[in-house]
């Protein structure tokens, strides 16, 4: 198990390096990939769980094919953080909609 856990001195390379790509100001399309490769440096997920690093990056893709042109908008820490905030609670309202409308549909309601 002790094995799995990375050196203090790598871990804290790793965190200084994240932290360092999660600042300042940047378009979008870089925070998206500041977050994926921060991701990559700071997790190790498998078996069953690999499908959360999957998840995150089709929602974080999604994040920014939704923007389109504006993908090169420079943004703010607090303007990204703002940014992923709305798009899981829009996605988390949809998705509460389409699971009331499947139970209805199910109990015979329209």
């Amino acid at each position: 198990m002790i094995d799995d856990v990375l050196p203090t001195a790598e871990l804290v390379v790793r965190l200084r390096t994240v932290i360092g790509r999660l600042s300042g100001t940047q378009s979008l399309s870089s925070w998206i990939t500041a977050l994926t490769d921060g991701i990559a440096l700071l997790t190790l997920v498998g078996g069953d769980d690999a499908w959360q690093v999957s998840q995150l990056h089709r929602e974080l893709n999604d994040v920014l094919a939704r923007a389109g042109s504006r993908a090169g908008t420079e943004l703010r820490l607090a303007d990204i953080r703002q940014l992923l905030h709305r798009h899981w609670n829009d996605n988390r309202t949809l998705l509460a909609r389409r699971d009331a409308k499947q139970m209805r549909l199910a109990d015979g309601h329209r």
